[in-house]
């Protein structure tokens, strides 16, 4: 009898060597089918930058299908879109994106959670803004880990051509780090010729300016205690925008086609808005912060 146990001793053992060495090599074929997945992404991603700042990328590019998401738009006519029925003239040269300016702004316009963080100001610091990516890091059933880029044209207001904001969340405990934005001496010049604009009613995006954003965008990527409702924000750009931002971009054009100064949003959209909505930060608090550093307080 402890012969034959002995050797189901042993079968079992050996059945935990290969169950290891087979979890071994799942775990390293899924990290390189995640590693060849980024790639392929990051590769897109290029090639989506390439389209929206060089319209002669568009020649040689090859035809798109429809897909099912943006074809509850297939009845929106070439005119009706922004950026795409007007040539570029010199104006947009600096904007982030030549072949469709402002696609991005409009991208996150189109999302109420993200919509709700942008002042007048913001929009025109947004209007360089040439591409945005997230980078995700470890995931595990305890937590994750992702970083949110920016990347800007250059522009009047501040140096970076890059803003990160990194997240790990560990049994809903935040850690956090961000790029500190290099602000150019004249932006405070800038920004007040900006707030003196808005008593005309309208934006440069030749939209009604809207009173409802809570603070700036770019509270983002500063020292403040609202981290809620920044990993919020940035979950909404993980994942919803950029796994669509032309959903996005023509939701929100669709809505200045029609006049309108509220955008249809999905359920989600405005549930995730509602819960969020906050009025711990100062509006242009970005701009506070600078001005005391520079002694104008």
């Amino acid at each position: 009898m402890k012969c034959v146990k002995e050797q189901v001793i042993t079968a079992l053992e050996e059945i935990q060597e290969l169950e290891k060495a087979t979890v071994q090599e799942y775990n390293e074929a899924l990290r390189n089918l995640v590693e060849d997945m980024r790639m392929k992404l990051s590769a897109l991603a290029d090639k989506r930058v390439e389209v929206l700042t060089n319209s002669n990328s568009l020649l040689s590019s090859p035809r798109i299908t429809v897909t099912d998401v943006t074809s509850e738009f297939k009845e929106m006519s070439l005119k009706q879109m922004t950026g795409v029925s007007k040539p570029v003239d010199e104006r947009y040269q600096q904007h982030g994106t030549t072949s469709w300016p402002r696609f991005w702004l409009h991208a996150l316009m189109g999302c109420h959670i993200t919509r709700n963080r942008i002042s007048s100001v913001d929009k025109q610091l947004l209007s360089y803004l040439r591409d945005m990516r997230c980078h995700e890091g470890t995931f595990d059933e305890h937590g994750e880990a992702f970083e949110v880029v920016l990347i800007f044209a250059e522009n009047p207001f501040f140096s970076n051509t890059t803003l990160k904001r990194d997240f790990k969340i560990v049994n809903n405990e935040v850690e956090s780090e961000v790029t500190q934005i290099q602000w150019k001496e004249n932006a405070v010049d800038l920004v007040d010729d900006i707030l003196f604009q808005e008593s005309s009613d309208f934006d440069e995006d030749g939209g009604v300016i809207s009173s409802n954003s809570s603070g700036s965008f770019f509270d983002f990527f500063q020292p403040f205690e609202d981290v809620y409702f920044d990993v919020k924000m940035a979950r909404a750009i993980k994942e919803r925008i950029l796994l669509n931002p032309l959903k996005y971009v023509l939701r929100y054009e669709e809505s200045k086609s029609r006049d309108i100064k509220e955008i249809d949003s999905d359920p989600e959209d405005e549930e995730e808005a509602n819960k969020n909505a906050v009025g711990g930060r100062y509006p242009f608090s970005w701009l506070f912060s600078m001005l005391i550093n520079r002694g104008y307080t």
